[in-house]
């Protein structure tokens, strides 16, 4: 007999410093649906633009592309961010910052159309990974979406503790 399952889209934004969270998040949310998900007739599909995003060319801006390929109708947003802020695109400084922007304006339009989920890695950087650039873009955001936005964001040290704080 066929069931009735609720299907909640969850949208991943980073830039590709944290391509290994982006992995593990996928696996978490394959977990929650086996879990959880079954029991209450929910199934979550996770948005990312590896997956929800085909090759394409634009005369603009290639961020406009992922955002129309994502589209807008998503009900949870993740942002990660650590030591790269990312690529500006004609919006935003970044991708992952336009793409939080897009959800924030969406959030204030309409309280209720979704939730927003904002963590910053707190692990050491090699000292040859530093760019100090990239590193300043994201402690201004971390101030700006905590100060101007009030997002209350969370921190992480590991893969293991973002994951557990997903679950």
């Amino acid at each position: 007999m066929p069931t009735s399952l609720t299907q909640y889209k969850v949208f991943l934004a980073s830039p590709d410093d944290l391509l290994h969270e982006r992995i593990l998040i996928d696996e978490v949310i394959k977990e929650l649906n086996l879990t959880f998900g079954i029991r209450n007739n929910i199934h979550l599909e996770l948005l990312k633009w590896e997956t929800h995003s085909a090759p394409a060319i634009s005369q603009n801006h290639v961020q406009g592309i992922i955002n129309e390929d994502i589209g807008n109708d998503y009900d949870l947003f993740i942002g990660l961010l650590w030591k790269k802020f990312g690529t500006p695109t004609e919006k935003a400084n970044s991708g992952t910052e336009e793409e939080f922007l897009n959800a924030y304006d969406r959030f204030k339009e309409d309280h209720s159309s979704l939730q927003i989920l904002f963590y910053f890695k707190n692990a050491p950087i090699s000292p040859t990974d530093i760019d100090i650039d990239q590193l300043r873009k994201v402690q201004e955001f971390k101030s700006e979406i905590s100060k101007k936005r009030n997002v209350l964001y969370g921190e992480y040290l590991d893969e293991d503790q973002l994951c557990s704080f997903l679950r």
